[in-house]
């Protein structure tokens, strides 16, 4: 990976230990800037940014959080992947207006890939990449 790519490092487990062992293959490749940590548990991904700053961290989530979220862990996430049942435009524009990058998932319907598109998401994940990406092309969507 060093210098030929980028990865997305996703934390499933909710265990210190996989933190510790990432951050030491991250600082020992010296792949910091190449390197985002994604996970649903927001305290691992604090973890990350307060040991490895430069790390961009992406938290999972299955709902809108609640405003004590913005002063907790919250503030440490770059970006969220959002629930596509949970991405009302009002939720997706208060994290857009909060500078955080919405990822929504799973969408497999090209009408609520285009739907979810036009509220602000900034990507989709799908099961079906052939017909999204032609949807959100035929619209004028990259």
């Amino acid at each position: 990976l060093s210098g030929r790519g980028r990865a997305n490092l996703e934390i499933k487990a909710d265990t210190t230990e996989l933190v510790t062992v990432a951050m030491a293959a991250i600082e020992g490749r010296r792949i910091h800037h190449q390197v985002m940590i994604s996970s649903f548990h927001s305290h691992l991904l604090v973890l990350f940014t307060r040991h490895l700053p430069e790390i961009r961290t992406h938290h999972f989530i299955t709902e809108a959080p609640d405003s004590e979220y913005w002063t907790g862990d919250g503030r440490f996430v770059d970006s969220i992947g959002l629930r596509a049942d949970a991405a009302a435009r009002e939720v997706i524009s208060d994290f857009v207006q909060r500078r955080k990058s919405v990822w929504v998932w799973a969408v497999d319907d090209p009408e609520e890939a285009l739907e979810l598109a036009s509220r602000g998401a900034a990507a989709i994940t799908t099961n079906d990449p052939a017909t999204i990406l032609e949807a959100l092309r035929r619209e004028g969507y990259r």
